[in-house]
């Protein structure tokens, strides 16, 4: 599957109209197209809420989160997820016939969504977990 800035484009609506604001208390999640895998009949679920809570609460300790800001966050951090796969699937499938995702390609999806800076993050993170 070609993942490119058109497809993702697409998929969030960018250029399709003007962007409006739109008040939280208004979206509903039928408002939210689902994120559909490779495979047409398998559906990326979201993201368990209280890790990404949690992961927001370390990021900026001692603040509150409003619930619609929850859901976004949860939304962002799924779809991001999701981007980054599809990149780093692209990648293995144009350098190789292996069927599992390695490290580099992760490494090569961050470089093509313009993600370098977290490289570093990635590299002490994977360090640790393996001793």
């Amino acid at each position: 599957m070609n993942v490119g800035n058109e497809e993702v484009d697409s998929f969030l609506g960018v250029g399709s109209r003007p962007v409006e604001a739109i008040p939280a208390e208004t979206v509903d999640d039928e408002d939210v197209p689902l994120i559909v895998s490779h495979e047409p009949k398998s559906k990326a679920l979201p993201l368990p809420s209280k890790n990404v809570k949690d992961i927001v609460m370390a990021a900026a300790p001692g603040m509150k989160i409003a619930a619609p800001a929850q859901i976004a966050f949860e939304k962002v951090a799924t779809l991001s997820l999701f981007y980054l796969a599809c990149l780093a699937d692209e990648d293995r499938t144009q350098n190789s016939k292996r069927s599992t995702l390695q490290v580099q390609d992760i490494h090569a999806a961050l470089d093509r969504a313009g993600m370098q800076q977290i490289e570093g993050e990635l590299e002490t993170h994977y360090k640790r977990s393996r001793a």
